[in-house]
């Protein structure tokens, strides 16, 4: 007999929809800096959620890429 818990594990992982800038550099390689400059130049779509910033997962992807 499968637990729920053993049921859930077989879903596929949910794709992550936004970054905060500190996390980007860990995942990009680019200096925390230069993620400010990119944000404050449009290079990297952000918004303001309440007082947090996001960046959409889909701008760093075109930004790694290249695009």
């Amino acid at each position: 007999m499968q637990t729920e818990n053993a049921k859930s594990s077989t879903r596929p992982p949910l794709k992550r929809l936004s970054y905060r800038p500190k996390e980007i550099p860990a995942v990009t390689g680019i200096g925390l800096t230069r993620v400010w400059e990119l944000i404050g130049d449009g290079t990297l779509e952000s918004r303001l959620v309440g007082k947090t910033r996001i960046v959409s997962a889909e701008s760093v992807e075109r930004l790694v890429r290249g695009e």
